[in-house]
């Protein structure tokens, strides 16, 4: 990996400056312009509406902004974003929130396995004369967004050192952080994926979240990928029975797990872990289609499903529709089980079931689970199920000289055995097409 290349295409570039009037020991010492870069794009290039002017900086103390980011720091790297926005996770990986009133760009942060997503909009705030211009999305390693984030809020406070500006809140925080013994961080990072600041939590919270993690080493084929997916999609309120629930799951398809011997395990695939996540989906379905010899096949239900690309005796478990997995696998040298939720709706239970075998077919683990967390893998699932299922060169087929419509898509969507949704999600992601609905 070129790390240097990496290094240059996220910066926060600031130059101290005259506060003037500004209020506050810790703002006034702070008080700076500047520059975010992304990609090459500079984030904060706006349009002055008072000047009639454009530049490339912002004006504001940076006091709040590292202050901002310690509060979050393991929230930004640790939880994922999921189908159903856990409270104030918008504020927890906005950089917007972080000014305390101040203008600034519209950027989200979000994990994706070890890579950060990070996407801005351009755009103004009411109170504001200004508007953002950029907008766009990139992904880049954890470890470059971390340091440049790191080296910023290490800057803020060498400039409070330096006048006299000491015991902040910031700098308790940011000494707690980086004063943290293994099983500390392994703790932090777990309530950080859950959305919580470690440092605030209470007795009640701290014992749920260790209970929690002591149930999941008990797992049959535990893997602590699986925790980090676990946790970044359960509930505090009730993440010690998620997680007996989920035990006692796994422990049912251990034992319901029959052995494998047709196309499930025939298949030979490689998950190439740095490429986009839907790029890797799309590529891993159209391997599966080609190798089972189902290029043009339209499968006809679970049953069909499961018996081309799985084996007809697969054991697949009902699980409670309150479980929080929206699908599970184990598997035990060459023995496989599948486990999905009760549910009255058939395409949501194929389209998980085809997330699974994603899942499985992409990961040499013991377990895996189906969840709605935009995690790498649960993006690669998804685009590998609706690939599988509504391969776009059959959509293409489909619509080729036919206006898109409510009623061509349901038509497409019910000989795929899907919902019309993932019809709308592939023409869309695929670009066959534009809507006339």
């Amino acid at each position: 990996m070129d790390w240097k290349n990496y290094m240059t295409r996220f910066r926060l570039n600031f130059s101290w400056i005259d506060p003037l009037g500004a209020k506050g020991d810790e703002f006034r010492a702070t008080w700076a312009q500047l520059e975010i870069i992304v990609d090459g794009q500079v984030l904060s290039r706006l349009l002055d509406d008072d000047l009639n002017a454009v530049r490339n900086h912002i004006y504001l103390p940076l006091y709040p902004v590292a202050e901002w980011l310690a509060e979050n720091w393991w929230s930004l790297f640790y939880e994922a974003e999921t189908d159903a926005p856990r409270p104030g996770a918008l504020e927890r990986h906005n950089l917007r929130f972080a000014g305390e009133g101040f203008f600034l760009p519209d950027l989200g942060i979000y994990p994706v396995g070890d890579l950060l997503q990070l996407t801005w909009r351009s755009g103004t705030r009411q109170g504001w004369a200004g508007e953002f211009l950029r907008s766009g999305s990139t992904t880049l390693p954890r470890a470059v967004v971390k340091g440049e984030l790191n080296r910023f809020v290490e800057a803020v406070l060498a400039r409070l050192d330096e006048r006299g500006i000491t015991d902040t809140y910031l700098a308790r925080t940011w000494n707690e952080i980086h004063n943290l013994q293994p099983d500390q961080l392994d703790f932090c990072r777990t309530a950080g994926a859950l959305g919580l600041d470690p440092f605030s939590l209470n007795e009640e919270a701290v014992t749920a979240i260790i209970d929690a993690h002591e149930q999941l080493e008990k797992l049959p084929g535990f893997h602590e990928d699986v925790e980090r997916e676990f946790f970044q999609s359960a509930n505090l309120d009730c993440v010690r029975e998620q997680s007996h629930d989920f035990f006692h799951t796994a422990d049912r398809l251990v034992k319901a797990a029959v052995p494998v011997n047709g196309s499930l395990s025939s298949t030979d695939l490689k998950l190439h872990s740095d490429q986009q996540p839907w790029a890797e989906g799309y590529r891993l379905a159209r391997e599966v289609r080609e190798q089972l010899g189902l290029q043009d096949h339209r499968f006809n239900g679970l049953a069909d499903l499961k018996a081309r690309v799985t084996t007809s005796d697969l054991p697949i478990i009902d699980m409670s529709p309150a479980s929080l997995p929206r699908a599970a696998f184990t598997r035990t040298e060459n023995r496989a089980a599948f486990g999905l939720p009760q549910s009255s709706f058939e395409t949501g239970r194929i389209f998980s079931f085809a997330r699974a075998v994603g899942s499985f077919l992409a990961t040499s683990r013991s377990l895996g689970i189906v969840t709605g967390s935009q995690t790498y893998e649960q993006k690669m699932n998804r685009a590998f199920a609706a690939e599988l299922l509504a391969p776009a060169h059959l959509l293409e087929d489909h619509f080729a000289g036919r206006l898109i419509t409510d009623d061509s898509t349901e038509e497409i969507a019910s000989q795929l055995s899907v919902s019309p949704l993932v019809i709308q999600h592939q023409v869309e992601n695929h670009g066959l097409g534009k809507f006339n609905f």
